[in-house]
């Protein structure tokens, strides 16, 4: 008889155990059922917010970009009024960057001095190939005390045009201006 009660105690255990493992597969297949009707409309949602946010982003670009054609535009304009002010009024424009030692003439600027715009880069040794050889001097003088101070020093000076050899009398004006990366820059 003791081995018929502990068989029935074992199916007993058994039996809550079977019990206990039917209750948890089923809060597990609820949980599965949730999970699966929630996971379409997670990706659902998070696909639209995509959408949303890539629409949005491509609306403010293209307005981005009109804003910087019109800039741009604006920028052309300016840039062909000062071009043809400069050639009307025989004068010319200059940029020095003081930390590159780099130079940018305006077109008006290499015609002042016979050449074809653009037609030679615009270092200083370039620049004092057209100075009258007896202003050289006084010339490079002004340029060392510019590199040194920063400061511009309003000064006149002749040329020899290249084309035509004739003597022309220039005088240079400018202002020291920070550009947005801090570079010091001569703009006369």
């Amino acid at each position: 008889r003791s081995g018929k009660v502990i068989m029935d105690s074992i199916r007993k255990q058994i039996d809550i155990m079977t019990s206990l493992e039917k209750n948890n597969l089923k809060i597990r297949n609820e949980n599965y059922s949730y999970q699966t009707y929630l996971t379409p409309i997670f990706v659902i949602t998070i696909i639209f917010l995509t959408l949303a946010l890539m629409i949005l982003s491509y609306i403010k670009i293209i307005r981005d970009v009109k804003t910087l054609q019109s800039a741009n535009d604006r920028l052309m304009f300016a840039k062909e009024t000062s071009e043809l002010s400069e050639y009307l009024s025989n004068n010319s424009s200059w940029i020095w960057n003081l930390e590159t030692n780099k130079r940018y003439f305006s077109d008006n600027h290499f015609r002042i001095f016979g050449c074809e715009p653009q037609s030679f880069d615009p270092t200083v040794e370039s620049h004092m190939e057209f100075y009258h050889p007896d202003d050289i001097p006084a010339v490079k003088a002004v340029v060392k005390r510019i590199m040194e101070t920063g400061k511009f020093e309003t000064f006149s000076y002749r040329i020899i045009q290249k084309n035509t050899g004739e003597i022309r009398y220039l005088k240079s004006y400018g202002k020291l201006i920070q550009d947005g990366l801090g570079q010091r820059n001569l703009v006369g």
